[in-house]
């Protein structure tokens, strides 16, 4: 048991320093930390609720009544500064429509980690990642591993 939790922490870990080193690697207008936050929060929402999942910024009486932890209880930061880093790491699509036109499996994400779609209804903005690039930010960050232990 406390192998597989061990197994699974350093893969959660592992995921986390790759996703940190892009950032790091890609982006000059948000402090890394900002960014490392945003991660594990999409991250976390990724792993609780899966792929397109719905999460509000929590400063709207409408978005309240949705229920449910928002970006602003888990983050502690405010709409400017998680827009800001969001965009850094993410494509932001104001509408389906715009999403819809756009997307074909790979260029929606527009070589970023992730996207959220903003929605009319109920003001509702979904989350999605971009695996591919994920998972080979993933096999880069192993294999650099790897060598450095070797040398």
């Amino acid at each position: 048991m406390d192998k597989m939790k061990n197994e699974e922490t350093v893969e959660k870990e592992d995921r986390l320093l790759a996703l940190v080193l892009f950032v790091k690697l890609q982006i000059e207008k948000v402090k890394p930390e900002t960014a490392a936050r945003i991660i594990e929060g999409l991250e976390n929402g990724f792993k609780a609720l899966g792929d397109g999942f719905v999460k509000h910024f929590g400063d709207s009486a409408d978005q309240k009544m949705l229920g449910g932890s928002c970006w602003k209880q888990i983050l502690r930061m405010n709409r400017e500064t998680f827009n800001k880093g969001f965009n850094e790491i993410g494509i932001t699509y104001n509408s389906e429509e715009e999403f819809n036109r756009i997307s074909d499996g790979k260029t929606e994400f527009q070589e970023k980690l992730y996207c959220r779609v903003k929605t009319s209804y109920k003001k509702r903005t979904f989350y999605y990642i971009n695996d591919e690039l994920v998972e080979s930010l993933i096999k880069t960050y192993r294999n650099n591993q790897e060598l450095a232990l070797a040398e």
